[in-house]
């Protein structure tokens, strides 16, 4: 077959399987108009552009098995509503694998026959029994999992080859960059996070996910199960992960600084001035400037047995590293800190940046009991009422979220902080609830 006929047969499979798709999965169909198929030197893999092919190796799935085209264009779909490519740098051996067997875990669950393949049961096995270890199969947990477990020799590879579908290289190269300390390895940055400024790919495939799971609260009524567990792993991705930084100028409050205003200074008037009087202008730059800053706030750390130490560590360093690098401090402010299991073990009052760091390089936990949050609710309500927090804007309780709560609302805003691996915990309905990637704190 001649290169033209090649690309035509290629093309039309592609097709297919977008058919087949649409008829099965019609929700789908932003995702597949933000992620076109065009015929490249690529295998199969997913490209700022779309989705790249190559013709002989469509011809040869398709020609083996008649659905593996569909199970691979959809696997490619799941990678990138769940935005799997912009993750950045990571340990590819792991994450790789994580999602892949996180996109066909989701296909899995559909249990449609236009996504069954030759090896559908090998692969529903071994997620089967992952899932009883794990209940959310989403690639930031298996990450976690697949570290800490201890494969027997070859299965690590086994896994490797039987959840593959696309070709993951274009996640992780990037063009060369000047390295201004003269060493190799300058940039590693994904092209996808290059692009995203450019062409908005990110935030493109972010609007894509929330339609997604609109379109799915009708679907999955009328479909019963065959969507509901990407409907359930939807709610989580689009609801429960915050851009962390963002969600900490909440608890911030307007302050006057003293820094140049540029918004509110007029050139025209001030060189009108030199040029007419001389050294006279008619209006300087304001020397004050209205920021948020964060004067108080209480970190609450859950201490029970069940709180690994690290954890904590590189959670209380993340917070810290984010307020100082954001100048979100005001000049004055007071931070409670407080570890607690089922009672209050140990509370401090911080001022300073001097005081935080010296905290924290002698950070030691206290406690190890059972879990209730409401000791901490009494503490602050408290040191409220003693007038040592008289503009307190909100509190993070960092927790497993195992645990009594308070009954009631208390006056202030109050989130519960959880790794992606304690997620399935519930919060009152008064609270907030972010999920941090547990990734992401290994790597402060």
């Amino acid at each position: 077959m001649d290169a033209g006929k090649m690309e035509y047969a290629a093309q039309e499979i592609m097709n297919l399987c977008r058919n087949n798709v649409m008829l099965n999965l019609r929700f789908m169909d932003r995702a597949m108009d933000r992620m076109p198929a065009e015929a490249g030197d690529r295998r199969l893999a997913i490209c700022p552009e779309g989705l790249v092919y190559q013709p002989a190796y469509v011809i040869r799935q398709f020609a083996a098995c008649r659905t593996e085209m569909n199970r691979e264009y959809v696997h490619c779909l799941m990678h990138c509503i769940f935005l799997h490519m912009y993750a950045g740098p990571q340990d590819r051996l792991y994450w790789d694998l994580a999602c892949d067997m996180a996109a066909e875990a989701m296909l899995m669950e559909m249990d449609l026959p236009f996504l069954k393949t030759s090896e559908t049961d090998r692969r529903r096995q071994i997620l089967a029994g992952v899932r009883e270890q794990l209940p959310a199969l989403t690639a930031e947990r298996l990450v976690g999992w697949l570290k800490e477990r201890e494969f027997p020799e070859g299965q690590m590879e086994l896994w490797v080859k039987l959840f593959h579908a696309d070709d993951h290289d274009t996640w992780y190269e990037s063009e060369p960059q000047d390295n201004p300390d003269g060493q190799e390895g300058g940039g590693r940055d994904s092209p996808f996070q290059a692009m995203t400024a450019a062409r908005g790919g990110l935030d493109a495939w972010k609007e894509i996910a929330e339609g997604i799971e609109l379109d799915l609260e009708t679907f999955s009524k009328e479909q019963g199960d065959t969507a509901g567990s990407l409907l359930q792993s939807l709610r989580e991705f689009n609801r429960e992960k915050y851009d962390y930084a963002s969600f900490l100028r909440q608890f911030a409050e307007k302050e006057e600084v003293m820094r140049i205003d540029p918004d509110t200074f007029d050139p025209v008037f001030y060189t009108f001035g030199l040029r007419t009087y001389g050294n006279m202008p008619l209006i300087e730059p304001t020397e004050y400037r209205e920021d948020r800053r964060i004067r108080e706030l209480v970190i609450a750390i859950d201490t029970s047995g069940s709180v690994q130490g690290e954890l904590v560590q590189a959670f209380m360093q993340k917070t810290y590293n984010i307020l100082k690098s954001t100048e979100t401090f005001a000049r004055r402010f007071r931070i409670c800190i407080i570890q607690c299991d089922a009672e209050v073990q140990d509370a401090v009052m911080i001022h300073t940046e001097e005081e935080f760091d010296s905290w924290l390089a002698g950070l030691t936990l206290k406690g190890f009991g059972g879990t209730d949050f409401r000791p901490v609710f009494a503490r602050v309500d408290r040191l409220i009422e003693e007038g040592q927090l008289p503009h307190l804007r909100g509190l993070l309780y960092f927790t497993d979220g195992w645990g009594t709560f308070p009954a009631v609302k208390p006056a202030y805003d109050t989130a519960f902080v959880f790794m992606d691996t304690d997620c399935e915990a519930k919060v009152p309905v008064w609270a907030m609830k972010i999920v941090l990637n547990r990734n992401e704190m290994e790597g402060v």
